[in-house]
């Protein structure tokens, strides 16, 4: 089992979806977000209902994913950045079950 798993990480590896696709899907998600947030691009009314640009912020966030990606630099400080702040999120789940255990 634990082989099994182990040759996955590998592959994924291998493949680059740890340097590549992650940190990708990663700045695709924020970027889209602020965008859609934002209403950087302006809405769109359809039947009265006002709708963001949804195309225009997935282009831009694509463009933007694709320059930072580009930045090996750049990866190597969010791959950082990012397993230490899973670190610190199990931390602070694990610092609160502590603490509503104790506090029923």
């Amino acid at each position: 089992m634990v082989s099994t798993f182990r040759g996955v990480l590998e592959f994924f590896q291998d493949l680059g979806v740890y340097d590549v696709i992650l940190p990708f899907l990663l700045i695709f998600t924020i970027v889209f977000a602020i965008l859609e947030k934002a209403k950087v691009f302006g809405t769109e009314e359809i039947d009265g209902t006002k709708y963001t640009k949804k195309n225009l912020n997935a282009m831009a966030s694509f463009v933007i994913s694709f320059l930072v990606i580009a930045s090996s630099q750049l990866v190597e400080i969010i791959t950082t950045v990012s397993s230490q702040m899973v670190i610190l999120l199990l931390l602070s789940i694990f610092f609160l079950i502590l603490i509503g255990s104790f506090y029923k």
